[in-house]
C-alpha cells in the first residue's frame, strides 16, 4: 500500500495508508486500516500532537532556553516526535526532565484557556478510546436534509469541531463523523422526549446505520460517548425520522406472489411501508431484507 502525507496539524505531516474513497469504494484492508490509524491517533501522547511555539514557549520559561535555540528544537521536536519513539522520549528526557508531562499539562491548558480549540491535541478530551466490533447499528441526529454521509470534520478538528469548518470527503480529503450507539436508545418516543440531550442538541432528524471499522471514545467537552467513523465507511444508512419506512422491493414481490397464490403474506410489505416505533423493530427490519436502506424513497420523512 502507498503512502500520502497529510497535514493532521498546521505544519505537522504525519505518514498515512493512501486509500482512495470512492470510485472505487474503499477495500475491507483500507477500512481496517482507517479504524487502526484513528485508533491510534486518539490514543497518540498528547506531546505527539502539539504544536512548536508551545514547546518553545515551554523550553523558554521553563528550562531557561535561550529564543533562537528554542525554535530550532521544537521544530525538531515537531518534525521527529510522531515517529521518534523510545529514542526520542529518552533523547528529550534526558536532557530536559519531565518536558513531556510538561507538554502534556501546558497544551491542553493554554488551549482552554486561551481559546486556541482548533489546534486541541486529541488526548487533551478523548478518553477510554476502543474499537467498537463489526455491525454496530449507530445513529446519527442532524438538522441537514440529506441521504448519505458527504461532509464531515478533518482528522486535526475531531477535538472540537465547532472550532473548524467541515469538509467535503473525497479522495484527496479524509473527514469524519459522529454517532451514538443505537441501542443507548428505546424508542422513538425516548428520542423526541429528549429535548435537552442528544436529540434535542444535535437535531431532529437522524440517520441510522452500521459501521464496521468505527473508534468508541468518551468525549469530555461534550461529557457523553461517540462514536467516530471515516466517511465512507458507514452501511445500511437510512433515514428513521418520520417512523414509517418503504418496504423493499424483494419484501414486496413476495407479497404480492403470496398474496396471489392465496398463501399468507405479510400486509405492511403488501402495502408497500412498514411503521416501527423502536430502534430494534427498524433494525429487525433491515436485518431481514424487508427494508432497503439504498432506497432514495426511504429519505421522505426528513
Amino acid at each position: 500500500m502507498s503512502i500520502v502525507y497529510v497535514k493532521a496539524k498546521p505544519g505537522h505531516a504525519i505518514a498515512l495508508p493512501e486509500m482512495p474513497r470512492r470510485n472505487p469504494p474503499m477495500t475491507e484492508e483500507q477500512k481496517e486500516a482507517s479504524q487502526g490509524y484513528l485508533y491510534d491517533y486518539l490514543k497518540a501522547p498528547i506531546w505527539t500532537q502539539v504544536q512548536s511555539w508551545d514547546v518553545r514557549t515551554i523550553l523558554v520559561d521553563q528550562y531557561d532556553v535561550e529564543e533562537d535555540e528554542a525554535e530550532g528544537l521544537a521544530e525538531q521536536f515537531q518534525e521527529r516526535c510522531w515517529e521518534g519513539g523510545p529514542a526520542f522520549i529518552a533523547e528529550w528526557e534526558n536532557r530536559f526532565p519531565g518536558i513531556l508531562e510538561k507538554i502534556n499539562e501546558e497544551t491542553c491548558n493554554t488551549a482552554f484557556h486561551d481559546g486556541h480549540m482548533e489546534a486541541l491535541p486529541m488526548g487533551c478530551v478523548f478518553h477510554s478510546v476502543e474499537k467498537v466490533p463489526e455491525g454496530t447499528w449507530c445513529i446519527h441526529f442532524t438538522n441537514a436534509d440529506f441521504n448519505s454521509f458527504d461532509v464531515g470534520a478533518p482528522l486535526h478538528a475531531l477535538a472540537y469541531t465547532g472550532y473548524n469548518e467541515s469538509e467535503r470527503a473525497s479522495e484527496d480529503a479524509w473527514v469524519y463523523a459522529f454517532a451514538f450507539e443505537a441501542d443507548v436508545f428505546v424508542d422513538l418516543d425516548d428520542l423526541r422526549r429528549r429535548h435537552t440531550g442528544y436529540h434535542g442538541k444535535y437535531g431532529d432528524n437522524y440517520l441510522i446505520f452500521q459501521v464496521d471499522h468505527a473508534v468508541r471514545a468518551y468525549h469530555s467537552e461534550d461529557n457523553e460517548y461517540q462514536i467516530i467513523f471515516q466517511i465512507g465507511t458507514e452501511y445500511n444508512v437510512l433515514n428513521a425520522t418520520s417512523g414509517v419506512v418503504r418496504a423493499s422491493d424483494e419484501a414486496i414481490a413476495e407479497a404480492e406472489a403470496a398474496e396471489e397464490a392465496e398463501e399468507e403474506y405479510d400486509e405492511d410489505a403488501l402495502n408497500g411501508e412498514f411503521q416501527f416505533s423502536t430502534i430494534e423493530e427498524l433494525m429487525e427490519l433491515m436485518e431481514n431484507g424487508l427494508v432497503d436502506p439504498n432506497d432514495f424513497d426511504n429519505y421522505r420523512g426528513v
